[in-house]
């Protein structure tokens, strides 16, 4: 019977998390969210309580939410330190190929510029097949991702004998691999997917634009012939195949209206099982972004749930899903060998990173790779004081490397906008039943 006393009195001696933020969801509910430890609280209030007295009611659901925290808590090194366990793990390494520069189509938005016979010569494919062999020495899991430019331009030539390569070493050396694609997906054909089966394809990532209208007038082949019937095929295809898609949706404000038609021309051609394997991702082609899509997004992501697809929005989520860029142990080897961190450059006009040498090891340059591992343990001391730190921690490290004054938020958000990001984490973990507790 003295229990409430008791937890009022441990509340009473105990801070407030400085990842706390608390937001009113309606007259009745309030909204508590610890960016730290990523748990939420739905508390129900009545008329006329106050903010102290709500807190004092749900103090034992506050306390075990990390809340609030012993006042000898330091939750700033709390969080570095899970950075630093996450950032430096030597369990995965996470190798990005581009076969390849070239690319079959022109899409407008591409911040990549193309260029005829920027291939990967044999030379190159000897050193990167070195790298895979003492990679699997070293890791546990080599997780293989073929980037571009457009991979599939170089399939049986770099693609195949890569992947092939990467099997033989994970039996050779008794380690685990994960293969994955992101393409156009405008030029797989049935021998292929045939082919990618026999190996541990853990899925692609294939863009549209649109519905049939819209993206054709984006992606079409050099006769002008549009490529939306093609592409959703070879999606179903995959999907046939047991092989998991991530249907990126790229969408303006003039195109935002025909993504539902788009679902629709997929549940037409797929059964249940096979959108099981099916995320749709939906993106703001980042030319646009200055126009707020926010409440045309919300309503197509519920009208989405209710076919029973899985939808993903961009959520910020840092801590727990950190950019494959900021992690210790993470490459882009280019066509030509040159090393970069990074898949989101132009790499034809960007300075690399580093290089793939002779014998099969990536030389940083610059100091690279500990300049932004560097930034990422250490972001704006802005920062530092702010509440939603362990979801964006400063954005991404390839803008905020180029940043010298960090008096204020690299992301130039406002308490607006970091309320409305709480929503959006909120809004994800009720849809992936991922709710630390509702009252």
């Amino acid at each position: 019977m003295y229990a409430p006393r008791i937890h009022t009195l441990i509340f009473l001696a105990m801070k407030k998390s400085i990842y706390s933020t608390e937001l009113s969801l309606s007259d009745r509910l309030v909204l508590f969210y610890n960016a730290l430890t990523d748990n939420f609280v739905v508390a129900k209030r009545k008329e006329g309580e106050s903010m102290e007295e709500l807190r004092k009611k749900y103090v034992q659901s506050l306390i075990d939410g990390g809340f609030f925290v012993e006042d000898s808590v330091d939750e700033s090194e709390v969080l570095q330190s899970r950075l630093r366990t996450v950032l430096n793990d030597k369990r995965a390494f996470h190798l990005t190929i581009n076969p390849t520069l070239e690319c079959n189509f022109s899409c407008w938005y591409c911040y990549e510029e193309k260029k005829k016979g920027t291939i990967m010569s044999e030379d190159t494919i000897m050193r990167l097949f070195l790298f895979i062999r003492k990679s699997f020495k070293d890791f546990d899991l080599l997780k293989v991702s073929f980037f571009g430019g457009e991979p599939f331009l170089a399939f049986e030539r770099i693609i195949l004998p890569t992947i092939k390569n990467v099997a033989r070493f994970a039996r050779l050396y008794d380690k685990a691999y994960e293969i994955s694609f992101t393409t156009n997906g405008s030029l797989l054909t049935d021998s292929w997917i045939s082919a990618l089966k026999e190996f541990n394809i853990c899925g692609f990532q294939i863009t549209l634009d649109g519905d049939k209208d819209c993206h054709d007038r984006v992606r079409f082949f050099n006769n002008r012939a549009g490529s939306y019937k093609t592409i959703v095929q070879n999606i179903c295809k995959l999907l046939q195949a047991r092989i998991c898609v991530i249907l990126r949706i790229n969408y303006t404000p003039e195109s935002i209206a025909s993504i539902n038609s788009v679902v629709t021309d997929i549940l037409s051609m797929t059964t249940k099982e096979m959108r099981s394997l099916l995320t749709i991702n939906l993106q703001q082609v980042w030319q646009t972004r200055s126009t707020d899509l926010t409440t045309e997004i919300k309503r197509i992501v519920k009208q989405i749930g209710t076919y029973n697809i899985n939808v993903e929005e961009p959520v910020f989520n840092y801590i727990n899903s950190p950019c494959y860029a900021d992690l210790r142990h993470s490459a882009v080897i280019n066509y030509n060998g040159d090393v970069y961190k990074c898949t989101a450059v132009d790499f034809l006009n960007v300075r690399r990173d580093g290089y793939l040498s002779s014998d099969g090891v990536i030389c940083w340059e610059n100091n690279s790779n500990e300049r932004r591992l560097e930034k990422r343990m250490n972001p704006s001391t802005i920062c530092t004081d702010c509440r939603i730190q362990p979801l964006c921690n400063g954005g991404c490290s390839q803008s905020t490397l180029k940043i010298r004054n960090d008096s204020s938020c690299p992301l130039n958000l406002n308490n607006e906008q970091k309320d409305r990001i709480v929503l959006e984490r909120f809004s994800q973990a009720l849809r992936t039943n991922n709710l630390f507790k509702a009252l």
